[in-house]
């Protein structure tokens, strides 16, 4: 499996991200992933928020721990395809809201550090699944997806790859989505 992630992760380092505006940095949560996020009054309530690691960054931090985590989520879950489907539309909906109304360069550059830093943040967590002693318990998600990596990997592999031969980040964001209505499936 290192055959397949070692390529991976040298691409994604290859990816020119250019500097992040100092106006462009907010508070972030940190380690905004979906277990992170309770709703102890019901759905429709204010959520809780636990375990932040607060810091300066740009909003793509979050997001793209919340979206690599969803999609790894659902890649282990063995959804159907239409509620694959509902979560990549929710996930573009969400970005859409992210990215406002940011002209075409801007969009473009915000795109690209959110995709990186999500396939950089899957492939984190996909090592750590598929490096772990057997004797160490993974938990139920992570037994999943050590026994059937293909799926997410393909994925990143399918996003990393237009971030690197194409100069606009539009194609491997849809390339990526497409990516997770299938991972689910």
């Amino acid at each position: 499996m290192i055959a397949l992630i070692r390529p991976l992760v040298l691409r994604l380092h290859r990816v020119p991200l250019g500097p992040t505006a100092a106006e462009d940095k907010v508070l972030v949560y940190g380690d905004l992933k979906p277990e992170h996020i309770m709703f102890p009054d019901g759905p429709d309530k204010a959520p809780y928020f636990i375990d932040p690691g607060l810091m300066r960054a740009a909003p793509s931090v979050d997001a793209a721990k919340l979206i690599s985590r969803t999609t790894l989520s659902l890649a282990a879950s063995g959804a159907s395809a239409v509620a694959a489907k509902g979560i990549a539309l929710g996930i573009q909906e969400f970005v859409r809201t992210l990215l406002g109304n940011a002209d075409r360069l801007r969009r473009d550059a915000m795109l690209r550090r959110l995709l990186v830093l999500w396939c950089m943040d899957t492939i984190n967590i996909m090592t750590t699944y598929l490096s772990a002693p057997s004797a160490v318990p993974l938990p139920v998600q992570g037994r999943r997806l050590a026994e059937d990596p293909l799926p997410v990997l393909r994925l990143v592999n399918a996003a990393s790859d237009l971030l690197t031969t194409r100069s606009e980040s539009t194609a491997a964001w849809e390339r990526a989505l497409d990516g997770v209505s299938r991972v689910g499936a």
